[in-house]
């Protein structure tokens, strides 16, 4: 199959095959679903292995046109969607290499969300380390990523924003209608969406992780009874969980099950915290 994918003709038949299997998958499970089960996760790892089948021809046959870049570009948004990160560490090592830092002339040129899921996809994979991801913001040439444009002042606001704990920033600037606004000039915006957002969730979990230590380190029980209240919205705000008052109750009993909280006998919503293990 990867010599008979060498053929740009092949190529090209088979990515309607792929785009035909990819929008079967979606209509059984669409961007943005959350359903979970076997059947999901064979029909994903099948359609990443076309993915994979017509990146391996594109590569065999040294092909650096439009429609690699499309083939390559989409692949990656998929594979972030997916969670796959041995797929998308391969998709981007070709894009960065073939068509950002090491182009040659007259390639085609990225669009500003995949240099932003390749951002996203670096700080989310070496989070809390940062230098990985301001190597490669470096290393990506100002004419493919202008540093005074949207997308470029974004990655830089959330980069400076997670580094410094500043979590309710953190929280405006990953809002839907944020993310969106850098996707204006895209042709493809729901799967690009779709790939920010996953990425962002990735990175918001981590965060949330680190953010959640300092809590049951500093403070020795917090009081969120159901409803408004300052205590529920400042651990909404430190622990990136938005706005919605359920999310901190949720959270506060879901870590009971992992013995991180005990809600106090004889009292209304009063959460004793468990230091964590040292």
């Amino acid at each position: 199959m990867q010599f008979r994918l060498k053929n740009y003709t092949t190529q090209e038949e088979y990515w309607e095959y792929v785009q035909e299997k990819l929008g079967d998958h979606l209509k059984r499970y669409p961007l943005g679903s959350s359903a979970t089960d076997k059947q999901r996760d064979v029909l994903r790892h099948n359609v990443l292995l076309l993915f994979r089948k017509l990146r391996e021809g594109i590569l065999a046959s040294k092909r650096i046109d439009q429609f690699a870049l499309r083939v390559y570009e989409l692949s990656l948004r998929i594979s972030a969607v997916f969670e796959s990160d041995v797929q998308t560490n391969a998709t981007l090592s070709y894009l960065l290499l073939h068509f950002c830092s090491l182009s040659p002339s007259g390639a085609p040129t990225v669009s500003p969300s995949t240099i932003l899921i390749a951002l996203l996809h670096r700080m989310s994979s070496k989070h809390p380390l940062r230098c990985h991801f301001l190597e490669l913001l470096q290393q990506i040439p100002p004419k493919i990523f202008p540093r005074d444009s949207p997308q470029f002042v974004w990655i830089s606001k959330l980069d400076v924003a997670i580094g410094s704990g500043n979590y309710a920033k953190v929280g405006k600037l990953t809002r839907v209608p944020e993310i969106s606004s850098l996707l204006e000039s895209e042709v493809d915006t729901n799967h690009s969406l779709a790939a920010i957002s996953t990425l962002v969730e990735s990175l918001l979990k981590k965060a949330r992780v680190q953010s959640w230590v300092v809590i049951r380190t500093a403070y020795r029980e917090v009081t969120c009874v159901p409803g408004p209240s300052d205590c529920t919205n400042w651990l909404g705000r430190s622990l990136l969980l938005g706005d919605a008052e359920s999310a901190v109750q949720d959270w506060l009993k879901a870590r009971s099950e992992d013995g991180d909280t005990k809600l106090k006998e004889g009292s209304q919503g009063k959460w004793v915290l468990n230091k964590p293990r040292s």
